[in-house]
């Protein structure tokens, strides 16, 4: 499961919530969720965050670091998700930059 506000890059307008436009200023994460894992991702130059649902529900212990091989498995999901979607380059390509440069 994907959960993430409109994608928009930094210095464009956007409307979200309340019908008001708003200028994004940084990149904003999207999260991804299966059954095990919850990551926190915007692009490869942010840091993410990675939880192990299957033992801390409460999502207090990044544990990214230690799961690089899990990272890289959630980024092609969301990475075929776009993909399948039709979004369009400029959005999903710097998002995706680091599985960009290994394909």
């Amino acid at each position: 499961m994907l959960t993430a506000l409109p994608l928009a890059n930094p210095g464009e307008t956007v409307e979200v919530v309340d019908d008001l436009m708003r200028t994004v200023v940084e990149w904003q994460p999207v999260t991804i969720t299966t059954k095990d894992w919850s990551l926190l991702y915007a692009t490869p130059s942010e840091p993410v965050e990675l939880y192990d649902l299957r033992s801390d529900q409460k999502q207090t212990t990044n544990v990214a670091p230690k799961h690089s091989a899990v990272i890289r498995a959630l980024l092609e999901m969301y990475a075929e998700d776009l993909r399948r979607a039709g979004v369009a380059s400029k959005y999903s390509d710097p998002r995706l930059a680091a599985l960009l440069e290994r394909a």
